[in-house]
């Protein structure tokens, strides 16, 4: 199923980002799967709006390391959150 939604925004040009991922076997699965972008327990704990703010921004996903075999996702700031 995770592969098909990937696949399927994949075909529409659209951006996806995975939620809940909590270990290094997700997000190993999910950039096998060609997602690189996600937010979970695995980068940061919950947070409040203030902390959010404080984020470093990245505008586009990571491309793997030379001699790595898996990028670290994306994780930035939401578009709503920029002042």
């Amino acid at each position: 199923m995770v592969e098909l939604v990937i696949n399927l925004a994949d075909v529409l040009g659209l951006a996806l980002m995975a939620e809940g991922v909590e270990t290094q076997a997700q997000r190993a699965l999910l950039l096998g799967l060609g997602c690189n972008r996600g937010q979970g327990w695995l980068y940061a704990k919950a947070q409040t709006l203030a902390q959010l703010t404080l984020l470093p921004q990245c505008p586009e996903p990571l491309e793997p390391t030379e001699g790595t075999d898996a990028a670290p996702l994306k994780l930035g700031k939401h578009p709503s959150l920029q002042t």
